[in-house]
């Protein structure tokens, strides 16, 4: 619409066009947090609990030491995971994750291992389906042979309940 006298463009609010509902909730922004190396970091990125242990040089040396144990502990225990069955490498990834909310060199290692899981889904599934069932199939041949020969160095045979304690020694050869 314009005006008569100047002949300037005047715009009227628009009555079709639907007005904001004050009961709906507004979306809270979430904060990245930063690692204190990263130059982005500020302090109110951190936890306030974090925040209240890294004020403190003593309570913040102790605290790194805590995270250090606690992940070493997990890492080794996903690495004598890894060849028997159960979820290994999980559980390797998990200890890293703790290392990582304190250490850079666990970040770079987490990231690095990222980066290559995702390099290798990205080339099995552009390969044909023939070549994803042969690797399917090598793994889980793999992963017989490691349940076959833990049963085999353990004698975990007499775990296993009477009706088929009987068919494992004699088809499997245990």
């Amino acid at each position: 619409m314009t005006d008569e006298i100047g002949g300037t463009a005047v715009t009227e609010p628009d009555s079709t066009a639907p007005t904001p509902d004050p009961a709906r909730r507004v979306r809270k922004i979430r904060h990245r947090r930063y690692r204190k190396s990263d130059p982005r970091y500020r302090p109110e990125h951190d936890f306030r609990w974090r925040a209240k242990i890294r004020a403190n040089p003593q309570s913040h040396f102790m605290y790194r030491w805590v995270v250090f144990v606690v992940g070493l502990v997990i890492v080794a225990a996903g690495l004598v995971m890894v060849p028997l069955p159960g979820p290994g490498w999980l559980v390797v990834i998990l200890g890293l994750l703790i290392w990582s909310s304190e250490f850079d060199r666990a970040q770079w290692l987490l990231d690095f291992v990222r980066k290559h899981v995702r390099a290798w889904n990205r080339w099995i599934m552009s390969q044909h389906w023939i070549v994803r069932a042969l690797v399917g199939t090598a793994t889980f041949l793999f992963v017989c042979a490691i349940v076959w020969t833990t049963f085999k160095l353990t004698g975990m045979v007499k775990h296993v309940p009477e009706p088929y304690q009987s068919w494992v020694r004699e088809n499997l050869r245990l």
